[in-house]
């Protein structure tokens, strides 16, 4: 195997210590390797044997040379084989130009999917310049990248799956894709993660066999990571109840499980992908400015992926911390141990499969107060904490007191009280105008009052 002297360590020794510390990687081309160092079941590390340097998509901070990684994970200099010295230290231009590639690389992945509409949807302009033998292929093709992909989704978010898969994208395999073809991989669907700055920054691949399951074997992650980490926001269905004792803002780690938990609150989410990147998140709220306009106070709500290894939990109590000592109120809203999830653990996407929409609307309301006592059983970790750590969250400012939420009514309910109110108003109106006309009974009309709305029940 070939050393290159400007990483100070032989390729096959990296690889070598990436098996002996049982971290699932893969390889690309000669010189690359992915790698899932924090064991997050994502393959955020992006190494190069060739220059010697690496990144984290999940911590723009997490980068340099393959040398510091590895010490990172206890190998000492005399488990690196002898090489040439380094020539010349690895430059900041060359990491940030590896960034920019793999967000360039992530932006163009999301321009070639498509998003599906209904049940039958195909891609805009699919069959142009194809020759009628070549469309019947294709068109076969795409239904079964498009059908696997609907079955995820209805088997994830029930008779909501049209709201949910709009929102993200359907890709088919590409070269880069054979490790997952050889198992069965028909498609894979796109996930968006942005930076709020500059938009599209990375995308998560979920990849899916035929009947819509994901596409697994030994080695292999089920998801993958291209570009850098970023954020996306989750809205609620239209037209879906609010639920007045759920915090209004929902923030969590997999998309997944804030799309379930918004989907059940029928309020707004924000999904930061893994528990580093929740954590990240919050600490770079300070720096938003643009975010910062007067609003009203902000109440959050920490979904909280309940893993056996506990970092779902440690992460999530970081992240309220640091918003609370940022000013905001923050709840703590961990699945109750009723819901079983899998062998790593339970998320709120669990609980939405296993109890229904009806039952993890409640059980969020419920966790509310659960959470307050979970919360205190958690270590503090006070190094992560600032008091002085100013940050906004969209287009409100942060609250330096929870602030009571207004009582919310079913939509059906407010329209009937609307019309009620409008057709009361209309007959007050028309007797108030009568009562202006001068005659003999101007004292009894003077005391009828103007007219109003009557809509202060609503308030």
């Amino acid at each position: 195997m070939k050393e290159y002297s400007t990483c100070g360590i032989a390729e096959c020794n990296t690889i070598q210590i990436l098996k002996t510390k049982g971290i699932p990687y893969k390889r690309h081309g000669a010189h690359e390797i992915e790698a899932d160092i924090n064991g997050t079941g994502h393959l955020e590390y992006k190494i190069n044997i060739s220059k010697g340097v690496y990144f984290s998509t999940a911590d723009d901070e997490d980068k340099g040379t393959v040398r510091k990684l590895l010490r990172k994970l206890g190998i000492t200099d005399h488990h690196f084989a002898p090489v040439i010295p380094l020539t010349s230290p690895v430059s900041d231009q060359r990491l940030e130009k590896d960034r920019k590639e793999q967000i360039s690389k992530a932006q163009r992945l999301w321009r070639s999917g498509w998003t599906i509409t209904h049940d039958d949807d195909m891609p805009a302009g699919w069959d142009q310049g194809l020759s009628v033998w070549d469309k019947g292929i294709v068109r076969k093709r795409i239904e079964e990248q498009r059908d696997a992909a609907i079955r995820y989704f209805r088997s994830r978010f029930g008779a909501d799956y049209l709201w949910a898969i709009r929102q993200v994208r359907s890709a088919g395999l590409d070269p880069h894709d054979q490790d997952y073809e050889r198992i069965g991989a028909v498609c894979k669907v796109l996930f968006p993660m942005h930076d709020i700055a500059s938009g599209l920054c990375g995308v998560q691949r979920l990849y899916l066999l035929a009947d819509g399951s994901k596409a697994q074997a030994e080695g292999l992650p089920t998801r993958k990571m291209l570009g850098a980490k970023g954020i996306v926001k989750i809205h609620p269905p239209v037209g879906r109840p609010v639920a007045a004792t759920i915090p209004p803002v929902l923030v969590g780690e997999g998309w997944e499980t804030v799309a379930s938990a918004v989907l059940a609150a029928g309020v707004g989410g924000v999904a930061c992908y893994d528990a580093g990147n929740l954590v990240a998140w919050v600490q770079s709220l300070a720096s938003n400015d643009r975010l910062k306009v007067a609003g009203g106070a902000v109440h959050i709500g920490v979904l909280v992926d309940r893993d056996l290894s506990g970092t779902g939990q440690k992460a999530s109590a970081k992240a309220i911390r640091l918003l609370r000592a940022a000013g905001y109120a923050a709840d703590y809203l961990c699945p109750p141990d009723s819901v079983k999830g899998g062998a790593k653990g339970a998320d709120w996407s669990d609980a939405l499969g296993e109890l229904g929409t009806e039952g993890a609307r409640i059980a969020l309301g419920l966790s509310v107060e659960t959470g307050k006592s979970a919360l205190d059983l958690i270590p503090v970790d006070q190094d992560s904490i600032h008091a002085g750590l100013v940050s906004a969250l969209w287009s409100v400012r942060k609250a330096k007191q929870p602030t009571k939420r207004h009582q919310t009514i079913i939509v059906e309910e407010a329209r009937a009280m609307l019309q009620h109110a409008v057709d009361r108003f209309i007959g007050q109106v028309i007797r108030w105008y009568d009562a202006q006309t001068p005659d003999d009974d101007d004292k009894a009309k003077a005391k009828i009052a103007p007219p109003t709305l009557g809509l202060e029940s609503l308030r």
